[in-house]
């Protein structure tokens, strides 16, 4: 091979590393490390209910910041501790971001009355600020779960879901996660990063 045609391949050779790096580089400022890869499951429902304080909550205010939304009851003997454990984590790390908000709506509102929430949140360390207890009509908590975020079927108080939803600043589902999963949680938690970047 003469000097020339190795000098062209070597050349070519740094042109054709160049484009594959570029483009990895670009997956990762644009891809893995923004939300644009996140899917959007529709716009969560308005809603209006009671929080841990007595006074109204209504889903509006949630506007303009990225937000979990789950499913629990304060009796529950297992299954509800693991979740309301992983998401009192990610609470802790997100403490200081005012854009970020987690909102636990009970399934059993006949028991869990505010003054109820209001322990329960403070068994968990949880910032009353930060992390919303809810409570409400039986009827609308089972419509807003089953029918409007097609979780279950809501025909029973025990059927809660170990789901979490992840919510935008614009009101957007952008993802469920596992919240008896370590692993889906870890993706919870990049995903929560990357949407209060936005």
């Amino acid at each position: 091979m003469s000097r020339s045609k190795g000098t062209s391949l070597t050349l070519f050779s740094f042109m054709v590393f160049g484009l594959v790096a570029g483009a990895f580089l670009a997956r990762l400022q644009f891809g893995e490390h923004s939300s644009d890869h996140l899917p959007t499951y529709g716009t969560i429902p308005a809603f209006s209910l009671q929080d841990a304080t007595g006074g109204a909550f209504q889903s509006e205010s949630m506007r303009g910041k990225v937000w979990t939304l789950n499913f629990f009851f304060t009796s529950c003997p297992a299954v509800c501790p693991a979740v309301m454990g992983r998401l009192s984590s990610i609470g802790i790390t997100q403490r200081t971001d005012e854009s970020f908000r987690l909102v636990s709506i009970t399934v059993d509102p006949e028991t869990d009355d505010a003054e109820t929430l209001q322990k329960y949140g403070e068994r968990l360390g949880a910032d009353g600020m930060q992390w919303l207890f809810l409570t409400g009509e039986l009827d609308a908590i089972r419509a807003l779960r089953a029918n409007s975020l097609k979780l279950d079927s809501g025909e029973e108080v025990d059927l809660h879901t170990t789901r979490v939803l992840l919510i935008d600043k614009q009101g957007q589902i952008r993802g469920f996660y596992q919240g008896v999963e370590d692993a889906s949680m870890k993706q919870l938690q990049r995903d929560i990063q990357l949407l209060i970047a936005e």
